[in-house]
């Protein structure tokens, strides 16, 4: 990564085991090779970001799991010292697999999410508290291995809203709350979560 004058430039390269896979199209296909090159720029007040990713799974016999394409593009603005706002959407052309019926397909071929955050946390500040409100739209085709799986509060193949927030009770004490009213994209099916942790950090 390399960055100069609030401009960055970012690329990757690498494996991505099943275990980490957290979309129900592609999870047991096995490792994929993956390739990623990313553009960003901030000057403290406004930011924005443009991303490639590209997936190959080793599975010589899902053809259309070949070269899956992800490109992603978002946008953030900081309102004075305490308020974020940011968007972001995430799109590929793959050609999904029989398994995934008509009606659903360009539903789980998007992704975006919608976010105002006010304040945030640091473990050096005591009493320091952040909060957020999301609009998330998580299409399993585009999901891959979404980080928002790892706090519970929307699994990919899901929309819907989340809540969230941070406070620091102690020095490198972090603890937070979220809230998911979602809905799965497939099933219709209502999945709403409730998530909490302790952080502590040395």
């Amino acid at each position: 990564k390399v960055s100069k004058d609030g401009l960055s430039a970012q690329v990757e390269a690498g494996r991505l085991s099943d275990t980490n896979i957290t979309s129900g199209i592609y999870g047991g296909l096995g490792t994929a090779n993956y390739q990623g090159v990313s553009l960003g720029y901030d000057n403290g007040k406004f930011d924005a970001k443009a991303s490639y990713q590209n997936f190959d799974w080793d599975t010589p016999t899902m053809k259309w799991g070949e070269n899956l394409g992800i490109w992603s593009v978002g946008a953030g603005y900081k309102f004075g010292d305490n308020i974020h706002a940011s968007a972001e959407y995430a799109g590929t052309n793959v050609d999904l697999p029989s398994a995934v019926t008509s009606a659903s397909k360009d539903d789980q071929k998007k992704a975006y999410d919608f976010t105002l955050q006010y304040k945030g946390v640091s473990p050096d500040d005591v009493n320091s508290w952040g909060a957020y409100a999301s609009y998330r739209y998580l299409g399993d085709a585009v999901s891959v291995a979404s980080t928002y799986d790892l706090n519970g509060s929307i699994q990919s193949g899901q929309k819907g809203w989340q809540l969230g927030a941070k406070y620091v009770p102690f020095k490198n004490v972090i603890g937070t709350a979220e809230y998911g009213e979602n809905k799965d994209l497939a099933t219709g099916k209502d999945v709403n979560t409730l998530f909490g942790r302790i952080q502590f950090l040395f």
